[in-house]
């Protein structure tokens, strides 16, 4: 009874790897594994299904076990194969898209203007406040007369740092700046 169970257990193993292997088959298109599996299969199922259907034993005797036990020990290695095969090919990563070559960027600097004149026009006033920073937030630092010109150090989006004296320097919105040259 427990030789009847085991061969239908190798039975059961063998009909399993040969669909892996046709399924590798289709996958991969090595046919190897398939090829190599198929006889092993057919001579379980053959001895199974005659063995339940005409009442015959299962082959016992020494040279069909040795048979058996060689059957059954590349059974396990293909199985481990196959396993493997299976893990390794499932997760395949293939790229989505291919890399394409990057065209380099020319910047074009904006050119600081060397002076700009004060508009106090916007500001309603005969003055416009000097920052430290570029941010109204910033610290008040000084004021800016009308029609005066300014020596410009550098700019930023919305402002300008301009030149108050040989030490000091100053920020002021570009919005109150009349002319910049």
């Amino acid at each position: 009874m427990v030789e009847k169970l085991f061969f239908g257990y190798c039975t059961l193993i063998s009909v399993f790897l040969s669909v892996t292997g046709a399924f590798l088959l289709l996958q991969t298109g090595n046919p190897l594994f398939f090829i190599i599996l198929l006889p092993i299969t057919g001579y379980f199922t053959y001895y199974l299904l005659r063995a339940i259907f005409n009442k015959t034993p299962i082959p016992t005797n020494v040279s069909t076990r040795n048979t058996f036990v060689v059957i059954i020990c590349s059974l396990i290695i293909l199985s481990s194969f196959s396993f493997y095969k299976i893990q390794s090919s499932a997760h395949q990563k293939k790229p989505i898209s291919t890399w394409q070559k990057m065209l380099p960027t020319k910047i074009i600097p904006t050119p600081i203007p060397n002076y700009v004149e004060i508009d106090t026009e916007k500001a309603g006033d005969s003055w416009v406040n000097l920052r430290k920073n570029p941010s109204t937030l910033s610290k008040v630092i000084g004021k800016a007369m009308g029609g005066k010109k300014y020596t410009v150090i550098s700019t930023s989006i919305n402002w300008v740092e301009i030149q108050l004296d040989a030490s000091t320097s100053a920020w002021i919105n570009k919005e109150f700046i009349l002319k910049e040259k």
